[in-house]
């Protein structure tokens, strides 16, 4: 489970700090929305077609991680959120609910792991959390009769 606690001054300024060196040399303008970050409770959103992701408490990694989408890091996560505008921006739209949704999930986390930005640790996290969003879309989706 990723954390609940709306985050303080200094984790949103340093989310702020990482979504600028995101941007830097990307050629975007994409925003960061803080407004609900402070609050319990709140969760992060890639609100693609708008350009901007809604930063929540959940950006950080909770006490006791189920899942590798529960261990990413605070740049692991943002990178995944970034990674949805950017495909986004390139052209890829998948629904951000139903049968697609691990799919993009996955997809987004693969995209992430691409920027040389991060540190080699988060490029494996997302990695292997894109691993499990596409054995959970097989699951659901290909299943044998």
């Amino acid at each position: 489970m990723r954390n609940a606690v709306g985050l303080t001054g200094p984790q949103i300024q340093e989310c702020q700090d990482f979504w600028s060196v995101l941007l830097s040399g990307s050629g975007y303008s994409f925003l960061l929305d803080i407004s609900c970050a402070s609050s319990n409770g709140s969760e992060t959103l890639a609100m693609c077609g708008k350009g901007y992701v809604m930063l929540g408490a959940n950006i950080l990694p909770g006490a006791n991680p189920q899942t590798m989408r529960d261990r990413l890091t605070l740049q692991a996560s943002l990178a995944h959120e970034f990674a949805h505008l950017d495909r986004h921006e390139l052209g890829v739209v998948r629904s951000a609910s139903g049968p697609e949704y691990d799919l993009e999930e996955g997809e987004a986390s693969a995209h992430a792991s691409t920027y040389s930005i991060l540190e080699q640790s988060d490029k494996c996290d997302l990695v292997f959390d894109a691993s499990e969003c596409f054995r959970e879309w097989c699951h659901k989706n290909c299943q044998e009769d």
